[in-house]
């Protein structure tokens, strides 16, 4: 009821007091005495109320109040009608330590303003990469280009599946506009199931976790404890999910989270936890997600593509190194055949010393690439066939797209790669062998772009055409 029906109540409550007689006095209509106390008790009891009705708005708490109803709103139902997750839990100071410490390194370091404005939002559909997700240049693009390796992961297989998401085997039937060219609906289911998919391997395919700003702090925070409040870590809610279509109904209906500021912070936080801290720790061996130059590191790239967040590319263990000396410790690398490849290429490491991608990155299951190239220039290249890994002819003659995230490019860039040496055709064994081995003796002025060196690191001696190469480190 608002305070206006109040007062209309009221007044009717004592319509038998005389009030306009107030108002017109004349001696035959003087008050009487006890009407002149009803009069008073009715104003002053008016009073009193009017003014604890001021005192409650002056003491309401909007944003815990707005905060209870966006939590409310935020749980999605279950098949029977009830809501699936009602009993989410308010982050304590131990869990918000931990996330700063896995992240920047400290509770008292926090995440930069570029870092704060990153979101997942597309490109417009009228541009030439609208299934492209947007990044600025700066640490969070290596997260955006992540997810944006398993959304052309989810894209890809969607152009060969139909209606009923059933394999279309008839290559003819394909629907390749479904890759390069979905519509909006298209490209928000996308993203919906691969934000969800990502959560989901990173909790072993077993549970989830999402966490939700609730904009008011959750815990005190007492001097003493040297804790520095970034606005963020210290207001989340958490949700834990054990059912993977609950967990896409949530980010479906939550979606937005993500798509404006803090959005990539909320990601990467529900991942840390989706994959459990005590275990992410395990995996880190040691190692942060986040560098010193808010770049995302190899544990990063590993845990979006992976599940997993070890710091090394190799496959397996390592438990010797370069000089057949024993480690204290195993290093820890890629155990499985990953969905979506890792080239890695740093002109600043020596020939003897260069970080090892094993096969299990760079022969992913689909021709899809996320390319490091040092520690800040980033990229993914793909091709839209889903056989060419699996199929030695095809990769004969092939070509890659490549993507930076940056608004800079505006045309598609297409990599013509030919793994085929056309000396063979024309040449004797003996002298195809030498022009083959020839190529590798390269000045040091003559050394080719590293996304070429990148690419070659997966097909060693092929011949590369169809883009410069500086031409494509310029738009990195």
């Amino acid at each position: 009821m608002s305070l206006n029906d109040e007062w209309d109540e009221r007044a009717t409550s004592v319509s038998d007091i005389r009030i306009s007689s107030v108002v017109s006095m004349r001696p035959e209509d003087e008050l009487k005495d006890d009407e002149i106390k009803k009069i008073s008790e009715y104003y002053k009891n008016s009073r009193d109320e009017l003014q604890k009705k001021v005192n409650s708005l002056l003491n309401f708490n909007f944003s815990a109040h707005m905060a209870g109803r966006m939590a409310k709103s935020a749980s999605v139902k279950s098949e029977n009608g009830k809501n699936s997750t009602k009993d989410f839990k308010l982050i304590d100071l131990e869990t918000a330590i931990d996330l700063r410490e896995i992240t920047v390194g400290s509770k008292v370091y926090e995440f930069s303003n570029e870092w704060r404005r990153a979101k997942f939002i597309f490109r417009k559909s009228l541009e030439e990469f609208n299934y492209g997700l947007c990044a600025e240049k700066n640490g969070s693009r290596g997260l955006i280009l992540s997810v944006q390796a398993v959304l052309l992961k989810n894209l890809l297989l969607s152009s060969y599946q139909d209606i009923d998401r059933k394999l279309i085997k008839n290559d003819e039937l394909r629907n390749t506009r479904r890759m390069l060219k979905p519509t909006e609906v298209e490209k928000r289911d996308c993203l919906i199931r691969t934000l969800a998919e990502i959560l989901w391997n990173a909790g072993e395919k077993k549970s989830a976790a999402v966490v939700f700003n609730c904009g008011i702090n959750c815990f005190e925070i007492e001097p003493k404890l040297k804790y520095r409040t970034d606005g963020l870590t210290e207001k989340l809610y958490i949700y834990e999910f054990k059912i993977l279509s609950q967990l896409e109904e949530f980010v479906r209906k939550n979606l937005g989270m993500f798509q404006r500021d803090d959005g990539c912070m909320i990601f990467l936080y529900s991942l840390i936890l989706s994959r459990k801290i005590n275990k992410l720790k395990e995996d880190l061996q040691g190692h942060r997600l986040i560098g010193e130059m808010e770049e995302c590191k190899a544990s990063l790239f590993n845990l979006v593509l992976t599940g997993t967040a070890t710091p090394y590319f190799h496959n397996g263990s390592l438990v010797y190194d370069s000089a057949n000396k024993a480690l204290e410790k195993p290093l820890i690398g890629i155990k499985e055949r990953s969905d979506i490849g890792i080239l890695y290429w740093d002109s600043k490491e020596q020939e003897n010393s260069r970080t090892e991608v094993g096969s299990m990155l760079k022969t992913p299951k689909l021709p899809i690439w996320l390319v490091l190239l040092g520690k800040l220039h980033i990229a993914v290249v793909f091709n839209t066939n889903i056989e060419l890994i699996n199929n030695w002819r095809l990769e004969q003659n092939f070509y890659l797209h490549f993507y930076t995230g940056l608004r800079k490019q505006e045309c598609q860039s297409i990599i013509n790669i030919s793994t085929r040496d056309e000396t063979d055709l024309y040449m004797s064994p003996i002298e195809a062998i030498k022009a083959k081995y020839s190529k590798f003796k390269i000045n040091e002025e003559e050394k080719e772009p590293e996304i070429f060196e990148a690419i070659k690191s997966k097909w060693p001696g092929c011949n590369i055409s169809g883009q410069d190469g500086k031409e494509l480190m310029s738009l990195l």
